[in-house]
């Protein structure tokens, strides 16, 4: 007689439970001696854009942009000149050009704030011109005609070696300079007592100091007055000629004045 659908199933359910029950029964406990040891799984090799979660003894590569040099040669021709590098890293007396094929011509730089000129008398000779940090343009040219035709250059200062001389802290400034007849005579002493005694307002923690890079302690130029980490005042010096030294112009804020 032919068994029903309800039978075989029942069966089947049967044959199903009997099964589990059995492999249930045969398992061991972990940690029993009968227990089926693991099989340890092997760490893939990582692959390219899948790196291993695993430490590595390989050295982490860094990539940044080559180190400036320390000074740029420039090779003045007809047109523009140029460098042998776009980028120059300053040093304690200015940026370091070595100038080649200029005798008789002036080497000249500028940025948005203004420039400076050498001229060239030998070849090769060494100039240390005080370019501000930041792109500045440099061009080679005859005395007298126009600069057209410049190259970039891009000044980095890493290690502050600059000191600029703009106000960071502008507060009730006032600034003017002076017009001296000729044959004018300045104040003989050091040029850093002479800005402290032109300058009325100053605190005693205040520093004054030459503004730019480093310069010849008889060499005009700017200082600048710094106050807790804030410039709020610089003063130009100029030379007489005979040993002594006028005050050129000056700004002063926070407090300051002078003229």
């Amino acid at each position: 007689m032919p068994r029903s659908r309800r039978t075989i199933r029942s069966g089947l359910l049967a044959a199903m439970t009997a099964g589990l029950l059995a492999a249930c029964m045969g398992a061991s406990e972990p940690g029993s001696p009968d227990a089926p040891s693991a099989t340890p799984r092997a760490t893939p090799p990582a692959s390219p854009g899948h790196p291993s979660a695993a430490p590595t003894d390989a050295p982490t590569v860094q990539r940044s942009l080559p180190v400036p040099d320390d000074s740029v040669a420039v090779e003045c021709g007809p047109g523009a000149p140029t460098l042998a590098a776009a980028r120059v890293r300053t040093q304690a007396d200015g940026v370091h050009l070595l100038v080649s094929g200029g005798i008789g011509r002036n080497l000249g730089w500028h940025d948005d704030l203004g420039g400076g000129s050498a001229t060239i008398e030998s070849d090769p000779q060494l100039v240390s011109a005080t370019l501000r940090p930041g792109e500045v343009r440099i061009v080679c040219g005859v005395p007298g005609a126009a600069y057209d035709r410049t190259a970039s250059l891009m000044v980095l200062d890493p290690f502050g070696l600059y000191r600029s001389p703009e106000i960071t802290h502008e507060s009730a400034c006032t600034g003017g300079d002076v017009d001296y007849v000729p044959g004018a005579t300045g104040t003989i002493g050091a040029p850093i007592d002479i800005v402290r005694s032109f300058v009325r307002g100053l605190q005693a923690t205040d520093v004054v100091e030459p503004a730019g890079y480093d310069r010849p302690e008889d060499e005009e130029g700017l200082f600048r007055i710094r106050r807790e980490g804030e410039t709020i005042g610089s003063v130009a010096l100029w030379t007489d000629g005979a040993g002594g030294w006028l005050i050129g112009m000056a700004t002063l804020c926070d407090g300051l004045a002078g003229f």
